[in-house]
């Protein structure tokens, strides 16, 4: 006779970012903790079943005292425009264990914000400098600095959204 003991506590995704652009890399783990035997551990991005060239395996760790086995696999890729194309990343992590057991942990993370250029004629640069107390060659010789006439560029700033979503199917 085969005994299960099912994980007390949901499988959890630790690490990872608010937001992602393009050639960020993604470096999460997953982890399901104390059960007998070990769950199984499944990435998803964007709901499709990630690579196996992008998961990290750990060994098994076991408690000596109770025999219970906790699992971590990680998850380990650059995002690529096409995690992207939904404006966001959404990575799934789900733990199962024989066909009694099925929980996920699920993180969402939007596309990084991008800076976008007005365009506006020297003339209008140069009013807007005037007007501001500088010149145009100051604000040439800064540009590659994050302090910009609001004129010249719009920030837009990224709120987070992070989602978890726990779901047991019995």
């Amino acid at each position: 006779m085969n005994v299960v003991k099912l994980p007390a506590e949901d499988p959890i995704i630790t690490g990872g970012l608010a937001h992602y652009a393009v050639g960020d890399l993604v470096k999460v783990n997953c982890t399901s903790r104390k059960s007998l035997p070990a769950a199984n551990l499944t990435w998803y991005i964007n709901g499709e079943l990630s690579d196996k060239n992008f998961l990290q395996n750990y060994p098994i760790i076991e408690d000596e005292e109770s025999g219970l086995q906790t699992i971590i696999i990680g998850l380990e890729f650059k995002v690529r425009q096409k995690h992207l194309k939904t404006g966001g990343l959404k990575i799934k992590c789900t733990a199962t264990l024989a066909a009694v057991y099925w929980r996920s942990d699920e993180r969402s993370a939007e596309a990084a914000a991008i800076k976008s250029t007005h365009n506006h004629s020297e003339r209008d640069t140069q009013q807007h400098m005037s007007s501001s107390s500088k010149n145009v060659n100051d604000w040439m010789s800064n540009r590659g600095s994050i302090v910009f006439p609001s004129c010249i560029i719009k920030m837009t700033i990224t709120t987070i959204l992070l989602t978890a979503k726990f779901q047991l199917y019995l």
